[in-house]
């Protein structure tokens, strides 16, 4: 955005020279505004953020998760438990921290955030030091991860927090493939079936 702003300005200053007091006004000054306006749209765009529109297992696969939620919701603690989706979590992670600074009671709630789960061989859970005793629940497939505080990530945000996550276990590593590409365009709709059942297992 700010790149834009200064070619904007530069292009003002060399182009948009139209002398409204003397009455003159060219046809060319047509061409120049309507590149001025472009740019101002531009950098309004910018503004908004770029979205990645091919996010297919990235975002959605945990929104269609929660919906799969929502209709045995009555069976969960809704004093107890937060589901949330932030944005900017490979970033700053600044969704979080207003999370944080908006709901002040988060830190009294078990946090769930589900990111990246429609595809992966592997599933994995990184938790807070007190969701210890509730990750021995989960069954044993499940690759567990400790918050690791020398990390930023949301389980250093919230105090009690699990994160679900499919990818790729290599060695001591887990990661996620095809994040934030073009390739992110497919789910299997059965592993998000069985995180949803795992949670409600786990909550109920």
């Amino acid at each position: 955005m700010l790149i834009l702003c200064l070619v904007c300005f530069a292009y003002t200053l060399q182009f948009v020279r139209i002398q409204w007091l003397e009455g003159i006004f060219k046809a060319s000054d047509i061409l120049h505004i309507t590149i001025y306006l472009l740019f101002i749209y531009g950098i309004y765009k910018c503004s908004k953020g770029i979205p990645n529109r091919t996010n297919v297992n990235r975002n959605s696969s945990g929104v269609i998760a929660l919906l799969v939620l929502a209709k045995h919701f009555k069976d969960i603690s809704k004093k107890d438990v937060a589901f949330i989706l932030t944005d900017y979590g490979c970033i700053n992670h600044n969704g979080d921290m207003m999370v944080k600074e908006y709901l002040k009671h988060i830190d009294k709630k078990n946090v769930i955030l589900l990111d990246s789960i429609g595809k992966g061989e592997s599933l994995a859970v990184n938790y807070s030091p007190s969701m210890q005793q509730i990750v021995t629940q989960l069954p044993s497939h499940i690759e567990k991860y400790l918050r690791d505080m020398k990390e930023y990530s949301m389980a250093n945000i919230y105090k009690n927090c699990l994160i679900f996550s499919r990818g790729i276990k290599e060695k001591d590593c887990f990661y996620v493939p095809n994040v934030a590409i073009s390739k992110d365009n497919d789910m299997d709709l059965d592993k998000i079936v069985e995180i949803c059942e795992i949670i409600q297992k786990l909550l109920g």
